[in-house]
């Protein structure tokens, strides 16, 4: 269960199913990253407290120090007072070895006794679904408050990792970039990552304002790092102070995107075949996001890039509109503000509808976007057009759209799935859950 919808979110209020801990004790967000508080919570239940032996060793020390007393007043002679010293030493080893072995038995009565007790887990009568929500919302509160307290990018000047690159200023690799300035070669110099080829995104921080240690962008790339197979992966980014840019560092994807390569001349669509692989793959990357709290907003085939063509492997990237979905203060869905209808694009940029409307009084659900967007990637990977006139305002959007998915050369099961996942109204539309459990995706 990779997102947590509002209805789950109110669901979970309803229930109690909060993100608190077995012990009722609530996270703070400062503190949700350190893995020593996360250790002591889970060991809890297992642990002792330490019992205390302060008394035990004054005691004996008080033994000791008495019985050295007595024996000095006892004789002045040096044959005597050693006689004397090492018999009170006996005795004062077999008490203190008495009581130790009592101490030893009362700390072992007190491990069994805790240990023998039945622990009784607080969810322990909640239903399996509600099980289910209750630990996604304490996995997302977990890696959202580990990704806000990352690191933003690292100073060159600072880092030692920066020399592990070079970059080549000149020489671009793609001419026609959105969302950064450039993009150019980069190399690694350590002979053992040589053959993974990189390249190097620049953005001019005159021209996109970003905050190098605060940028929600510079954060979920670093978080999101090389973990996932199905998401570009980002090697490092830097903050250079004197040029004042930021450099992101992450794989080269020679073939170039979806959007790129069927537009290419003499390019058919994708065979139904490998357009089921690619969505099984974007699914996964899509149920990864889910669970790290990260809504791409952005994603289209200008975003799905080509890694291997046989067999078929493609990767998600473009994350610079992507938001943190999931508020862990209200536990819910962090509502985005409507696009104003008269900053509308002219070309389709695979948004889905709700999200045009009053920017003042409207917001739509970025889960329920992001779900339409990748339908509507879908469809054009298997025709190369859009699921809808996109140039013309059409009150009955929604008839447009399953015309079109029903003329599509695909099979019953391809059109249901797209008929289900472009539906034009979000509360409709369906889930994500329901989606990577279909048997299209599936087969």
């Amino acid at each position: 269960m990779p997102y947590i919808t509002r209805d789950m979110a109110k669901f979970a209020r309803e229930k109690g199913l909060n993100s608190e801990t077995d012990h009722e004790t609530k996270f703070d967000g400062s503190s949700c990253n350190s893995d020593s508080v996360a250790r002591k919570l889970r060991e809890q239940p297992f642990s002792v407290v330490p019992v205390s032996t302060d008394n035990d060793v004054q005691s004996s020390f008080a033994s000791h120090s008495s019985c050295g007393s007595k024996c000095s007043q006892k004789s002045r002679s040096y044959q005597k007072s050693l006689a004397s010293s090492a018999s009170s030493e006996k005795r004062h080893l077999s008490m203190t070895g008495r009581r130790k072995s009592s101490t030893k038995s009362a700390t072992s009565s007190v491990i069994i006794n805790k240990l023998s007790s039945k622990y009784e887990s607080p969810s322990k009568n909640l239903s399996f679904n509600e099980k289910m929500i209750k630990y996604s919302i304490g996995l997302l509160r977990s890696n959202i408050t580990k990704l806000y307290d990352m690191d933003g990018a690292m100073n060159i000047e600072r880092s030692k990792e920066f020399k592990s690159y070079k970059i080549d200023h000149n020489t671009p690799l793609i001419t026609n970039v959105r969302n950064c300035d450039r993009i150019v070669k980069a190399v690694h110099r350590n002979e053992e990552f040589k053959e993974f080829p990189l390249c190097c995104k620049v953005y001019d921080l005159s021209r996109t304002p970003m905050d190098p240690d605060k940028s929600e962008y510079v954060k979920i790339l670093r978080s999101l790092a090389r973990k996932h197979p199905s998401i570009i992966q980002t090697w490092a980014v830097f903050f250079d102070p004197q040029q004042q840019q930021i450099l992101v560092i992450q794989e080269y994807m020679a073939h170039g995107s979806v959007e790129s390569y069927l537009k290419g001349k003499s390019r058919t669509c994708f065979e139904e075949r490998k357009a089921s692989e690619i969505s099984q793959q974007l699914a996964m990357a899509l149920d990864f996001l889910g669970d790290m709290g990260i809504s791409h907003r952005s994603l289209s085939p200008r975003y799905i890039m080509i890694a291997h063509r046989q067999p078929i492997r493609v990767k998600l990237t473009g994350f610079f509109s992507a938001i943190i979905y999931w508020d862990i203060r209200r536990e819910n869905v962090n509502l985005v503000p409507c696009i104003a209808l008269a900053d509308k694009p002219l070309e389709p940029e695979f948004q889905a509808p709700e999200v045009y409307g009053d920017s003042i009084t409207e917001a739509f659900d970025p889960i329920h976007a992001d779900i339409w967007s990748f339908g509507a990637s879908i469809y054009f990977i298997l025709t190369k057009r859009y699921p809808y006139d996109f140039s013309q305002e059409n009150p009955r959007i929604e008839e447009e759209i399953q015309a079109n998915v029903n003329q599509t050369k695909t099979s019953s099961q391809c059109r249901n799935f797209l008929s289900r996942i472009l539906c034009s109204s979000a509360d409709q539309r369906m889930k994500f859950d329901k989606l990577t459990s279909h048997p299209w995706i599936m087969r």
